[in-house]
């Protein structure tokens, strides 16, 4: 009986840890673009997408990234964690937000931003994407 008791135990233990674990934080493969992996808001994006940017197509568009706060279309854009990924060249930070009700809104504003192995930045969601030009 006290052989099950802990196995119990453990397997409640294990499930619970899980189910409750704080984001992993990977450490950068390259200081120059900050932090990679899921980290949260507080954390800024990578230092290739600080700053004023333009629309490539259309200048009146701006989208500023400073720290971990992304202002698009003169709001700023709700979500509560990131993950940051490099792979082949290109860099991907992808939005996200918790709760079924707030990613409707997401996913009408931005939910990634993207350096491509080019040095483009674009912006997307899943309807649409853009590219943005430095200010």
């Amino acid at each position: 009986m006290r052989r099950l008791s802990l196995a119990i135990s453990l397997v409640l233990a294990l499930a619970g840890t899980s189910a409750h674990a704080a984001p992993a934080f990977a450490a950068p493969a390259d200081p120059a673009l900050g932090e990679l992996g899921k980290t949260d808001r507080r954390a800024p994006f990578p230092k290739p997408m600080q700053g004023r940017w333009r629309e490539a197509g259309d200048p009146s568009v701006e989208l500023i990234v400073s720290g971990g706060e992304i202002v698009w279309q003169g709001r700023v854009v709700d979500y509560d964690s990131k993950e940051v990924t490099q792979e082949e060249g290109g860099l991907t930070v992808t939005l996200e937000v918790w709760g079924w009700e707030r990613q409707e809104a997401l996913k009408r504003s931005i939910t990634g931003l993207v350096i491509t192995p080019e040095g483009e930045f674009q912006i997307f969601n899943p309807k649409f994407a853009a590219t943005f030009e430095r200010r």
